[in-house]
């Protein structure tokens, strides 16, 4: 029991920083935007903060697939422990950066070439962490230990809230715009230490042997349907993960007029539920099936997208809070199968590196632009309601993938039937 804490502690933090980070950027993008980027048109300055932004994650799949082949081709852990020691570089930095007034036309380059660096190193850390959180459960409970990996991240979503909340309630808009930014960017340094520490004790202990194999090759050659269903089916965990908990802070202040520090209240509320219901609905999936879960996810934000958000559109805190826990629970409902869903995709001795190619690649290209095109929509189309368009679209998409959820685990359950002796084990098919 004692171990099971502790490996789900290690697999967990990492994403608490990644998500962290993410999620201050996002949330700081007027104030970046207006640091980093030319005086003049705001909203202009926001979209040029939100392509950096988008373009941290475009990286992400080229950092998935050199973790990926780190962690299939060496262990789980010895990945995990070099994605969370170069996390914090980036970040840190981004939080000492001089802006355009400073040095000039630098200042963006610097950012841009900052968020790269960020998305290279963090684009292995889920994959890595996601399976061996998977592979290490017990029997029966695969999906309860994967959702402790999106719990993770919300915890460092729920981090990153709070920070930029008291941050900003402390030194009111003015200071915040002119330094107090900075200050989540730097704090981001101590949840990377407790990282690196915790994930090395861990690997005194990990006796995992080495994947000695082509997990590249053998993803492309053997598992395209995985890679295509992967894919797929994670184009709305992006979508909403960073338009319904990142950018509906800049969407609150700019559709319902909330204050900078209300909209942030909002969305901490609904990360603490968010939280806890990521490991309920984990329990729920291994106990009811986890395809069917999934779908249970899908639907609630097909259907619930528009008129949830439409109702946090009142202004009225209570309104906003309630549409966006209904959203959060659909969401967790979504994520919390998708672990065992998508380690069944593939053979064990390439499953990281498979999931990081897919998962990675879906998430940045639809989670990286999904906030840009947002705002684009809002101000060019005028279409207030453009989150709810975008997360509609992407549940369609990713409701088809995960219907056919059993025929896209087919080859790697063939493969893994004539390949007995590639551990760690695999984590059979899909529940219906």
């Amino acid at each position: 029991m004692k171990r099971h804490v502790r490996l789900i502690a290690a697999g967990a933090v990492g994403n608490a920083i990644e998500f962290y980070d993410f999620l201050i950027f996002g949330y700081l993008s007027l104030q970046i935007g207006e640091a980093f980027f030319p005086a003049g048109d705001g909203v202009a300055a926001i979209l040029a903060s939100l392509a950096a932004f988008a373009v941290g994650m475009l990286m992400r799949p080229l950092g998935g697939l050199a973790f990926g082949l780190l962690a299939d081709r060496g262990t789980r852990l010895r990945a995990l422990v070099t994605s969370a020691a170069m996390i914090a570089v980036p970040t840190f930095v981004i939080g000492l950066l001089p802006g355009y007034e400073t040095i000039g036309v630098l200042a963006p380059i610097l950012l841009v070439l900052l968020r790269v660096i960020q998305g290279l190193s963090l684009g292995g850390e889920f994959p890595a962490s996601l399976v061996y959180l998977v592979e290490s459960a017990p029997e029966g409970r695969r999906a309860l230990f994967g959702s402790f990996a999106t719990a993770g991240a919300t915890g460092g979503m729920l981090l990153g809230t709070a920070t930029c909340y008291v941050t900003a309630s402390l030194l009111g808009p003015e200071a915040m715009l002119d330094w107090g930014w900075r200050i989540p960017f730097l704090l981001s340094a101590v949840l990377t230490i407790a990282a690196v520490l915790l994930r090395r004790a861990l690997l005194r202990d990990d006796h995992t042997p080495p994947h000695v194999t082509q997990p590249v090759a053998t993803v492309l050659r053997q598992n395209i349907p995985g890679l295509a269903g992967v894919f797929f089916a994670n184009i709305l965990t992006g979508t909403t993960s960073f338009v319904v908990f990142m950018f509906i802070v800049p969407w609150l202040m700019q559709a319902a007029g909330m204050a900078y520090d209300d909209a942030l209240a909002v969305n901490l509320q609904t990360l603490i539920l968010l939280f806890f219901a990521m490991p309920l609905a984990g329990l729920l999936a291994d106990g009811i099936g986890h395809r069917r879960t999934a779908l249970l996810g899908v639907a609630g934000l097909l259907l619930g997208a528009r008129p949830l958000l439409a109702m946090m559109r009142s202004g009225d805190p209570m309104l906003d809070t309630l549409g966006e826990a209904g959203l959060a629970c659909a969401f967790a409902l979504l994520v919390a199968p998708m672990g065992p869903l998508m380690t069944g995709a593939f053979p064990a001795h390439a499953r990281v590196t498979g999931i990081a190619l897919a998962h990675g690649s879906a998430v940045g290209i639809f989670g990286g632009l999904a906030p840009v095109v947002v705002q684009y929509l809002m101000r060019e189309a005028h279409d207030v309601m453009a989150p709810a368009h975008v997360v509609i679209g992407a549940s369609l998409i990713s409701g088809a993938s995960l219907l056919l959820a059993r025929s896209w685990q087919a080859s790697a359950r063939a493969e893994a039937a004539h390949s007995p002796a590639q551990a760690p084990r695999a984590t059979g098919p899909a529940s219906s």
